[in-house]
């Protein structure tokens, strides 16, 4: 390559890549998953899919985020989505979270923040959510 031919430009997004989330309050985690996340400008973009229930054993629902999430004053970022509790589907939509300087994420149960049963089956069918990132 020569100055004439090369062209560079920016990437402000990358592939998506995929990471483990360690989710807890399971005996058994659910199964056929997708976790992948991306690299928009500052901000992660990522996919939570679980295509089946884990078996809960508690009334929380947690993961690991890929990157801690920016610390600002009051952060709070997250998205609706279904969710499934003590196998069937909500009709509310469920929330999953990240606050300022965390690479916890929370999964609510729905908007009022109500406990997850502690038995029988949970997941979060599908879910995406962006927040900024140092």
């Amino acid at each position: 390559f020569t100055a004439e031919n090369l062209i560079q430009y920016p990437i402000y997004e990358s592939e998506f890549m995929t990471w483990a989330p360690s989710p807890t309050g399971f005996s058994s985690v659910p199964t056929n998953t997708i976790y992948v996340y991306r690299f928009v400008g500052k901000d992660i973009q990522l996919r939570w899919r679980e295509a089946t229930n884990g078996t809960s054993n508690a009334t929380s629902f947690t993961g690991t985020a890929p990157f801690t999430a920016l610390t600002v004053t009051n952060g709070n970022w997250n998205t609706q989505t279904n969710g499934i509790d003590n196998g069937a589907s909500l009709t509310a939509p469920s929330v999953i979270s990240i606050t300022t300087g965390s690479n916890t994420l929370i999964m609510l149960k729905d908007l009022a923040a109500a406990a997850w049963t502690n038995v029988n089956g949970k997941r979060i069918g599908y879910a995406e959510l962006r927040y900024p990132v140092a």
